[in-house]
């Protein structure tokens, strides 16, 4: 479904009214064991919803409202499954060209380091301290700049030395972890169940751990079909399939037959 551009004001009152909304309408408690849900995710703010409720919600649901996801408007699931996600990327593709581009705005960035530095030396020798505490000051501030030189020089060389290198780029080790959701529901069209996935949104922090946005998911469930057993689709399919007596192959088809019964 196509998300709608909206303005700032539009926005804040769109999101405000489902807010709302969200606030007044019931949630379910699904337990895994009892339901088709495998586990109840950590760290998520997630609101399970009646089919019953859905259709309140249609009125939001071309809007992209970043604090609040709907998962699966129009697809009620009847099973639900959470898995742990580890999002990155690794690029061996860059050329020398590009890779000299990034160390050169890394040794800019040392550089400008090892000057702040010594600002505070300077600065350290205008304090009102005794000459102990501004020795030592002066020390430790030393020793960083002792250690920046250091990786200046290195990453000078490796600059002018880039035919005898390979590299590699990745987040891998700084990568994003998520939640990802695959659920399944009845599609009435096709009359079978069809699985579907879709990320979830969680909460956002910054650098120092506070909260800067609480986001939460809004799962639409089929709170009767969800306390039942999910026939397999393949297994379906394939006893379906058995059901016949006889087949002709065309090309990748096959048309299989049986007496009416």
């Amino acid at each position: 479904m196509a998300r709608k551009i909206i303005d700032r004001i539009e926005y804040l009152k769109t999101q405000a009214g489902l807010m709302s909304l969200l606030d007044k309408t019931p949630t379910l408690e699904l337990v895994p064991g009892t339901h088709n849900i495998n586990l109840i995710p950590e760290g998520l703010n997630i609101h399970y919803i009646s089919k019953a409720y859905m259709a309140t919600f249609e009125p939001y649901a071309t809007y992209d409202i970043r604090t609040h996801k709907m998962v699966n408007y129009g697809s009620p699931a009847v099973e639900l499954n959470f898995y742990w996600k580890h999002k990155y990327f690794v690029d061996t593709k860059k050329t020398g060209k590009e890779i000299l581009g990034f160390l050169v705005g890394y040794q800019k960035d040392l550089e400008s380091e090892s000057k702040e530095l010594l600002k505070s030396i300077k600065k350290v020798y205008s304090l009102d301290l005794p000459d102990d505490s501004k020795s030592r000051l002066v020390e430790s501030y030393q020793d960083s700049m002792e250690q920046l030189n250091t990786q200046l020089e290195y990453w000078n060389q490796v600059s002018h030395n880039l035919s005898n290198m390979e590299w590699v780029i990745s987040n891998y080790e700084h990568g994003f972890h998520y939640y990802e959701l695959g659920f399944k529901f009845w599609d009435s069209h096709l009359s079978e169940y069809i699985t579907n996935n879709s990320h979830m949104v969680k909460n956002q922090f910054n650098k120092d751990g506070e909260l800067t946005q609480k986001r939460h998911n809004i799962i639409f469930v089929d709170d009767i079909a969800i306390q039942h057993p999910i026939p397999n689709q393949h297994k379906t399919v394939e006893n379906l399939l058995a059901s016949f007596t006889q087949q002709i192959q065309l090309g990748i088809k096959t048309i299989y037959f049986k007496n009416k019964v």
